[in-house]
């Protein structure tokens, strides 16, 4: 899959961000584009998960720029990020445990005033769920699950905020080979509706397995990205 003749969706240009003793980005650049997903790989450290933060406006970058289409983008939340349609997904989900599956779905559209796009939420949850391959039931309490079916709740919730930029942050991690299958499969899936998916990962075997391609980033700084077919 060659990405030369088009345009990216979203490239983040010469990102520095400094924490108190330590530079944890220093000038890392990159591109990502509709239908693709993306690697970002790296040892722990390296800076990948703060790179994704910056870009779905949990850290605001001390230099550098978004751009959004094409358009600069200036992220003081994530809040900002989710209504341009860039959505990060934690390795540990971010629910409320003491709620239902439709009330933390339910409290996110709400947040971002989407309410009105939604007509019946539990069917479009366990319509999401069918397609991962796994059961999530709708009135179920948060604590009740899974890690498999808290992380596909997040994705629920990103699919359905209307995210094109989605940023999953080792979220492979703790799930059994069978269920991380099936994640691949749904994560190709979200590739074919056109969003630009980035799968943060420590594992290079996974990188290999999913990705169109694959950016490396090693001490702050990106030190290449290859297309399928040239990563070794």
């Amino acid at each position: 899959m060659s990405f030369s003749h088009r345009s990216p969706i979203l490239r983040a240009s010469g990102i520095v961000k400094r924490f108190p003793g330590v530079v944890a980005l220093d000038g890392v650049s990159l591109e990502l584009y509709p239908g693709e997903i993306h690697a970002l790989l790296g040892e722990n450290g390296s800076g990948k998960s703060t790179l994704a933060k910056v870009i779905s406006g949990i850290y605001v970058p001390e230099e550098g720029e978004i751009l959004l289409e094409g358009r600069p983008l200036r992220l003081l939340s994530p809040a900002d990020a989710v209504r341009h349609g860039v959505f990060y997904v934690p390795q540990n989900p971010n629910l409320v445990e003491r709620l239902t599956v439709a009330e933390n779905v339910l409290i996110a559209l709400g947040s971002y005033g989407l309410l009105s796009r939604v007509g019946g939420v539990r069917d479009l949850i366990t319509g999401e769920a069918a397609k991962l391959g796994i059961s999530v039931d709708p009135d179920a309490e948060v604590y009740r699950l899974s890690y498999t079916q808290r992380q596909m709740v997040e994705l629920i919730k990103a699919s359905l905020l209307g995210a094109r930029v989605l940023l999953l942050d080792e979220v492979t991690t703790y799930l059994p080979k069978s269920i991380r299958e099936l994640f691949y499969g749904y994560l190709r899936k979200l590739r074919d509706e056109g969003k630009a998916v980035v799968l943060i990962t420590h594992k290079v075997s996974e990188a290999v397995e999913v990705a169109d391609r694959v950016t490396v980033l090693r001490a702050g700084k990106d030190v290449g990205t290859l297309e399928r077919g040239r990563v070794d």
